[in-house]
């Protein structure tokens, strides 16, 4: 499906589509790419810093973007030490190019997104049972490699069976927080510095800045020490950093970020009340209120239920994405004037419905009557 304009939550016509079309796909939670204040400052930005700039982060002119939207991020997600770089993808290659040499074996969760794929990596489960490999006396260095909120999924990792790893494993673990950055955590900022593990010596936070935080980019976020090897790598070296103009943007737009969090919770409570009040469901036992329901410290191990309407959907209600678990919820849809996500993703074929901060009641009024007529 074409289409020349996807600032909105309105697709327009086109020569595939006869008619609008309410979108409710992507990853634009915070709907800050449809915010005028926030496109003003972005301009006002790139007047400032220029269109693009292809100068490594390690040479001789230094610019204060970078150190106030680090600045920034460092705040948001409580962590020792951030670097943006020019993607989600490149934080994710860069962050397991440092840890190789200091990694004797990779273990992944399911799900893991391809930025995180590492040399030789194995399962953490086999047959639904901890790897073998993790529970012998051998010492090493191992890495855990997942995603916080992994695709197909919408509440955080469930990370309990750390504790059944053996006492001869040192554990670093490596969270993409791609699509829990800005939506999840205290205040948004996300649950790597949340988790409480004596036996993780080390804790590593990847992201895309531009899903929820509305700018093109990625960070990477540790302690000191692997802030500074990640500097002495060839590829951080060799690259060009985050686009400065976005990253001013990040670092000059953090409370239009927190507004439309609080948006979106709102959204969220109206949304999710009213689709379960259809189903007969105690909205009260089932839906928090708006007041803190994002920001509110999300635990790790143990996990809120997930909450399905007549089977249809896997859904939570502090998170903006519903998954159909039957066929056929598109093309129902797009008879609705309704677009959601369609595609086939690295790990499956992908459907889901997004709820961002920009849509208006009347755009959720509009999907809550399609999915009631959903037979």
């Amino acid at each position: 499906m074409y289409t020349d304009r996807i600032t909105d939550r309105i697709l327009p016509i086109s020569h595939e589509l006869t008619a609008p079309m309410r979108y409710f796909g992507g990853t634009a939670y915070l709907g800050l790419s449809a915010h005028l204040g926030f496109q003003e400052l972005l301009i006002t930005n790139i007047r400032r810093w220029g269109t693009a700039y292809g100068a490594s982060r390690l040479a001789n002119i230094q610019l204060s973007a970078y150190a106030e939207a680090e600045a920034a991020l460092q705040a948001c997600t409580r962590m020792p030490a951030v670097r943006t770089v020019s993607s989600g993808m490149l934080a994710g290659k860069l962050a397991i190019e440092v840890l190789t040499p200091l990694t004797d074996r990779f273990f992944y969760l399911p799900n893991l997104h391809p930025a995180l794929h590492a040399p030789h990596m194995a399962p953490v489960f086999l047959n639904e049972e901890l790897n073998p490999d993790l529970l012998d006396d051998e010492l090493e260095r191992i890495t855990i490699l997942t995603d916080c909120v992994p695709a197909f999924q919408v509440n955080p990792v469930d990370l309990s069976f750390l504790s059944s790893i053996s006492a001869s494993k040192i554990i670093t673990l490596v969270m993409d927080e791609s699509h829990s950055l800005g939506l999840l955590g205290e205040k948004g900022g996300g649950v790597t510095s949340q988790i409480q593990d004596s036996r993780i010596v080390r804790t590593v936070m990847v992201a895309s800045l531009g899903k929820a935080m509305g700018v093109t980019g990625g960070m990477i976020a540790s302690d000191e020490a692997f802030i500074n090897l990640l500097q002495t790598r060839p590829d951080y070296i060799g690259a060009a950093g985050m686009n400065p103009a976005m990253a001013q943007t990040l670092a000059d737009g953090m409370a239009i970020i927190a507004e439309q969090r609080l948006i979106l919770e709102q959204h969220l409570h109206y949304f999710f009340s009213r689709l379960q009040a259809k189903e007969g469901t105690d909205v009260n036992d089932q839906i928090e209120p708006p007041r803190n329901s994002l920001s509110r410290s999300m635990p790790i191990a143990a996990q809120e239920p997930s909450l399905d309407v007549h089977e249809r959907f896997l859904m939570q209600p502090n998170y903006p994405v519903l998954y159909p678990k039957r066929t056929g919820l598109y093309e129902h849809l797009r008879a609705h004037q309704i677009v959601i996500t369609h595609f086939e993703y690295a790990t499956g074929d992908l459907d889901r419905i997004v709820l961002a901060a920009h849509h208006q009641k009347a755009d959720l009024d509009a999907l809550l009557r399609a999915i009631d007529a959903w037979e």
